[in-house]
């Protein structure tokens, strides 16, 4: 079970009826999450993964003032005392589960300041995590088997009002489209290492959905003739009962093409993207080898993503 993030929500009555003591706010959402019979059940059954996104801090996080520094430090900290074996353990790190990689990445707390200035350059996560998510992505490079990359925010389609034509419209959005250098620079490792295996598991916008993503180079000295698909899974979220708080189909470029500049070639990425109804639940993803002769000789893979709970909505894709 991988949880994409917003697992609490240490910002549920927007200041209005907090606790005055910083170990109630931080501590007593998790306490009330783990007290739950429900949960206490599925996490007894299922080995779970976390990432943390912007509720384990506070809604739409990012590092504006001190105020926000503070709730960074004390929302990581109680993150890592609930779900890492110490305080100082990495929020980020992979993993392999009967074969299949996973990266499970902070795309929230590290994340650098923006505005006006600096919203073309500033970056989604800190150098560290940065390298080390370069370095398993090569690696991946050389297999033939799905690998995921776990992400809170989602990569893409991105939002019609952060896809403006002045850079600042990315200022806009709260997902990667809004640290464009960091979503291009993502895109272009895909190209370069030749990705179509990866498939993006994310959360946050409370939508479930499925994008496909085409990624050609004409200009590129080695690969001028390469197309890279890779397909992003987008989960629901498991109970958001207020539609005030929850993103919709019609914000979204569904059917988008840019083009982008990373070390001095020019990408040309083409998104297509389909959302269900809006639904409370989960993502089911299955992953089997595919069976036929011809499938196998060129290691086919087939994946299945349908809603946890209305199994009606579903979508599939070869990888």
């Amino acid at each position: 079970l991988l949880l994409t993030g917003d697992q609490v929500y240490i910002d549920a009555t927007a200041g209005l009826f907090d606790p005055a003591l910083l170990s109630d706010r931080y501590d007593l959402p998790y306490t009330n999450l783990r007290s739950s019979p429900a949960v206490r059940e599925v996490f007894r059954r299922l080995p779970v993964h976390t990432v943390p996104d912007d509720h384990e801090l506070e809604d739409n996080w990012e590092p504006i003032d001190s105020r926000a520094e503070d709730a960074r430090r004390h929302g990581v900290k109680a993150f890592r005392q609930h779900f890492r074996d110490h305080d100082q353990a990495p929020i980020f790190y992979s993993l392999d589960e009967d074969d299949f990689c996973f990266f499970l990445a902070d795309a929230r707390t590290e994340r650098q300041q923006r505005d006006s200035g600096s919203v073309t350059a500033a970056k989604i996560m800190g150098r560290a995590q940065w390298n080390q998510m370069e370095d398993w992505l090569r690696a991946r490079s050389k297999r033939q088997r799905p690998c995921f990359l776990v992400t809170g925010s989602m990569v893409l389609p991105r939002l019609a009002r952060a896809a403006g034509p002045h850079a600042t419209a990315a200022l806009h959005s709260d997902a990667w489209d809004g640290y464009p250098a960091s979503l291009h620079q993502l895109l272009a490792w895909i190209f370069e290492f030749d990705l179509s295996h990866l498939v993006l598991l994310s959360g946050d916008a409370h939508l479930h959905g499925i994008a496909s993503i085409r990624l050609t180079c004409r200009d590129h000295p080695a690969h001028p003739h390469r197309a890279v698909v890779c397909h992003s899974v987008h989960a629901p979220a498991w109970h958001a009962p207020f539609p005030f708080a929850n993103a919709r189909a019609d914000e979204h470029l569904c059917r988008d093409n840019f083009t982008f500049t990373v070390g001095g070639c020019t990408y040309r990425c083409r998104v297509r993207a389909g959302f269900g109804p809006a639904a409370d639940g989960y993502m089911e993803v299955q992953v089997r080898e595919r069976n036929s002769e011809q499938d196998r000789r060129r290691r086919r893979w087939e994946v299945i993503a349908r809603h946890g709970i209305d199994q009606t909505w579903r979508k599939r894709f070869l990888i």
